[in-house]
């Protein structure tokens, strides 16, 4: 079961905390709450999805990022499935002329492959920020195959050498729909956690669709409702 091999869902958000991404929602404050600003979502939903995948085995753990990244940017990745995934969140990497410091949410590697990834939730991208990010890992030398945009759909973000690739959290919720039907059990119970945890927020509470059977083997397309920017 999930909680044998997960603990508490709760303790996905610890990579959160433990790199003080979220230590103010721990905090004792004079009014018992938090501002908007001090409220972390974007690095919470970072650590609660992707966190947890270092437990699933390891090739589950490639299954995920392909449910939750997209297949055409995993056929990007250029990642060897027989390799341990390795996952960083938040990263420093310097080196960059006109930056110090920056920090990917998500460094994605599998051999000599790295992919950077940028999580947005209420957030848009900063200028030039993925193109940053790129450079500075680059620079650390890593050879970075690709980079995703999670989350932001009207980002114009294109790579001139190294693709980048764009993913709403719709097409999450989506696909994550689908791996409740993956032949692994603890991949299939992580599915089912992350889409309701998506369902249930204001961002990611999306219609996927229904499969509509109008008789014995008919079967029309799943309708889906669309709106740009999720």
């Amino acid at each position: 079961m999930i909680y044998a091999l997960f603990g508490r869902r709760e303790d996905a958000m610890l990579d959160a905390l433990a790199h003080r991404k979220a230590h103010r929602l721990m905090d004792k404050v004079a009014d018992d709450s938090v501002s908007a600003k001090r409220r972390p979502q974007e690095d919470l939903m970072t650590s609660s999805v992707f966190g947890i995948i270092r437990l699933l085995p390891q090739a589950d753990q490639y299954r995920a990022l392909g449910l939750l990244l997209g297949e055409e940017a995993e056929r990007a990745f250029q990642f060897d499935p027989r390799q341990p995934l390795r996952i960083r969140l938040w990263e420093r990497f310097t080196g960059l002329k006109n930056r110090l410091l920056v920090e990917p949410d998500l460094v994605l590697s599998s051999g000599p492959a790295t992919v950077v990834v940028e999580v947005k939730w209420h957030a848009v991208l900063s200028p030039c920020q993925v193109e940053q990010q790129i450079q500075a890992v680059t620079f650390a030398g890593e050879t970075v195959t690709a980079a995703v945009i999670l989350g932001q759909a009207d980002s114009t973000t294109q790579g001139d050498e190294i693709p980048v690739f764009h993913r709403t959290w719709r097409e999450v919720s989506a696909a994550l729909r689908g791996g409740r039907d993956e032949p692994s059990e603890p991949l299939r119970q992580w599915a089912g956690m992350v889409g309701a945890a998506l369902q249930a927020t204001a961002l990611g509470h999306t219609f996927a669709g229904l499969p509509v059977s109008v008789g014995p083997g008919v079967v029309f397309e799943p309708y889906r409702f669309q709106r740009d920017g999720i």
